[in-house]
């Protein structure tokens, strides 16, 4: 029984390196590490970390989109996506406003068809990156092994890591 153990123990701590290093993350190549930091030609800069969104992405003749209803830190580079994600469902209400033959701003009723919908898709995004976030943030040993094999399991599954990057890269959909 020891030496199943052991040998258990070996298997998930060569899960977790590779988990750790990404090292699986493509079928055709090893992940490859960056370049190491020589040296900082300039100054240092900070960029704050922090999740917003507006209460309300409408008002009478009026939708924000993009940055101006929602902001994203730069972790896991969804910023663009989310706004083209506005635009791409503002238009399509703007076009089935005009198809019936009504003004698109003239009532609030396909404003606040794109409000509901990106309002939940965009809050979805914001948990998502929120999680991330956190998970990748601590340094707490079992928590790190933990999201080592879920990143392993996922890895290792590889129709739902293809999913995972067409959601991340803004082809929605349910997953």
């Amino acid at each position: 029984p020891l030496a199943g153990i052991a040998k258990g123990v070996d298997y998930l701590a060569r899960g977790a390196n590779d988990g750790l290093t990404m090292s699986r993350w493509s079928e055709s190549r090893p992940f490859g590490l960056p370049p190491t930091i020589s040296s900082v030609v300039g100054p240092r800069l900070a960029f704050d970390l922090s999740l917003s969104q507006a209460r309300s992405y409408v008002a009478p003749r009026v939708a924000l989109v993009g940055d101006a209803a929602h902001t994203v830190h730069p972790m896991a580079g969804q910023g663009l996506n989310l706004g083209i994600g506005d635009v791409d469902c503002l238009v399509r209400h703007i076009r089935s406003a005009m198809s019936s033959g009504m003004d698109p701003g003239g009532t609030m009723h396909f404003l606040n068809q794109y409000d509901s919908e990106r309002k939940a898709e965009v809050s979805a995004t914001l948990g998502g990156i929120h999680a991330l976030h956190n998970m990748f943030g601590t340094t707490f040993s079992p928590a790190v092994y933990i999201r080592s094999l879920g990143m392993n399991l996922v890895n290792a599954a590889g129709p739902v890591r293809r999913r995972l990057a067409e959601v991340a890269a803004g082809r929605r959909g349910a997953l």
